[in-house]
């Protein structure tokens, strides 16, 4: 029998549900949408409980780990198998925001709009709301329009990648805009006491000795011509041979912003250069009655991973079955790759957890 904090609950319409044989929940810190899996069997000569999992593709629902409110979303792939001696079923859903990774754009002129204004737009014909982490760049966009049949997510991405916004699934009915932001380490993950399992890559493959931005704007009465067709921006990398990346810019843009785009391309690379992927027992964190939430920052101490480092939480995937129990993978990275900077002044006091479970 599972503990309290090793129980997942599935709510749909009223109903709630407990008894899986399979659970997997992924939180993402910068994707378009969070995902869940579970899967139950019953054994032929078990009372039947299949009136229980009338649950069908399009029902909304909220997914309870611990007690504690991981997710709400929905159901998108219903599957049934039977066979002689057991049946089983498998229920798939993703969270709100996968309805903003698979609708298009409406037409609309959005010059003079900053990203946050044009986001916000967008989402209200949802009727979702933003989730801001940090300082966003709100300088406007002289020229933005939309293009027909370009996915809403792919279209406030682009836009994002030129005021280096890191976008991606927000709690609840929302989506989540990561400007520049501290952050502090609130739990620590060490090898010998609570670190299962784990693999540790620090790579120079992605990074380049320089990087270049190319771009154009509209031509005015102070910049015309190959000032105004042919701009370029070039910013130093750590690779110690001699490459190069050249990024186009996605829109037309003036040269200071052109700047910020090549600037935030070497961010964005140079943070590959260590990823890790941890697992520990458990779904809540040391610190803390709370989830291991993505975007949290935890310090790292494993001398054969080569690691005594802060690392931000970029997906946090809590499972469970029988084979190894109730446990939680985090896939960790470089705090200043999801536009975080550590903040040694702030408090490492634990953030409060998440909301619990109302009492039915």
């Amino acid at each position: 029998m599972p503990r309290p904090q090793e129980v997942a609950e599935l709510v749909v319409n009223g109903q709630t549900f407990r008894d899986w044989t399979s659970v997997l929940v992924e939180h993402r810190w910068n994707d378009s949408f969070h995902v869940f899996r579970f899967r139950a069997a019953e054994k032929k000569d078990l009372p039947p409980y299949w009136t229980k999992l009338q649950f069908k593709p399009g029902d909304v629902c909220q997914i309870y780990l611990a007690g504690i409110l991981a997710m709400s979303g929905y159901i998108t792939h219903r599957q049934v198998v039977i066979e002689a001696e057991q049946h089983g079923i498998e229920l798939i859903g993703k969270s709100w925001s996968w309805i903003i990774a698979k609708s298009s754009v409406k037409p609309a002129n959005y010059d003079g709009y900053s990203w946050s204004a044009i986001a916000r737009a967008e989402l209200a014909r949802f009727g979702g709301s933003l989730n801001v982490v940090g300082t966003l760049d709100e300088k406007p966009f002289e020229n933005c329009q939309t293009q027909p049949g370009e996915p809403c997510w792919n279209f406030l991405e682009r836009l994002a990648r030129s005021r280096g916004i890191i976008i991606g699934a927000g709690p609840r009915e929302s989506l989540t805009a990561i400007g520049d932001h501290p952050t502090a380490v609130i739990d620590a993950i060490v090898e010998g006491q609570n670190l299962l399992r784990a693999n540790c890559v620090i790579s120079n493959d992605a990074v380049y000795s320089q990087y270049a931005a190319i771009g154009q704007c509209h031509g005015t009465d102070q910049r015309w011509g190959t000032d105004a067709s042919e701009m370029e921006a070039v910013t130093s990398g750590s690779d110690k041979l001699p490459s190069i990346l050249v990024t186009p810019t996605e829109q037309p843009v003036t040269l200071p912003e052109l700047q910020e785009r090549c600037r935030f391309e070497a961010q964005w690379h140079e943070g590959t250069e260590v990823k890790a992927q941890i697992t520990t027992q458990g779904w809540l964190r040391p610190a803390a009655p709370d989830l291991w939430r993505i975007g949290s920052t935890i310090h790292v101490k494993s001398p054969m991973l080569m690691l005594d480092d802060p690392l931000s939480i970029q997906t946090a995937t809590f499972a469970q079955d029988s084979d190894n129990g109730t446990t939680t993978t985090l896939d960790l990275v470089l705090p200043w790759f999801l536009n975080g900077h550590l903040d040694l002044s702030a408090s490492n006091d634990p953030p409060p957890p998440g909301p619990a479970r109302p009492n039915p």
